[in-house]
């Protein structure tokens, strides 16, 4: 898993919550490099997920709450860095097709690590797509996913639907955003 997700999830944590909680999650796990997270390197699912289980215990917050609220902090946090993507794109739909095209070319590169979920787009109309996410560690991506849309909607100041359903035949889960007003 990508180092960002990691120091991002540690910016969250002490913003929210102070530097205290933060170095306690940390500090709690035994991890072979001691915690010490770079943007830009991998580390593997089961750490962020250490430190998730940890953030839960500490702060009392529901984990699909802390995963939404990572979620939103994630995009707080695109907004800055892909200002390019935020003029080019103009709804929400396109932004969220476009990340899925370089999460999935991001993918292609990194096959090695096979935390990366599979990303398979389905459906893409105007007003409309849906994708499916596919790999071992993707049971927290829902809400990370709801918080992420649910802050570019706003952005966009749009009204879309997003709906999210579990696959058990192939340990898939879809997704899928639209604009009912689009939609036949």
């Amino acid at each position: 898993m990508k180092g960002i997700l990691f120091t991002e999830l540690l910016e969250m944590v002490e913003g929210r919550f102070g530097f205290d909680v933060a170095d306690h999650i940390v500090v709690e796990n035994t991890f072979p490099h001691f915690g010490v997270y770079t943007a830009v390197g991998d580390y593997p699912y089961a750490e962020i997920e250490c430190l998730l289980i940890s953030l839960e215990s500490a702060t009392k917050v529901p984990m699909d709450q802390l995963l939404y609220d990572y979620g939103k902090h994630l995009f707080t946090v695109f907004k800055k860095s892909r200002i390019d993507w935020l003029k080019e794109c103009t709804s929400s739909v396109s932004l969220i097709k476009k990340v899925l095209l370089h999460f999935q070319e991001v993918s292609r590169w990194t096959a090695e690590y096979q935390d990366f979920p599979e990303i398979l787009l389905e459906l893409d109309e105007v007003g409309q797509i849906v994708f499916r996410l596919k790999g071992d560690y993707i049971q927290s991506i829902p809400e990370v996913m709801r918080g992420f849309v649910d802050e570019v909607v706003y952005y966009y100041q749009e009204t879309l639907t997003l709906e999210i359903a579990q696959r058990v035949a192939d340990s898939s889960i879809s997704f899928s955003l639209y604009n009912k007003s689009c939609v036949l």
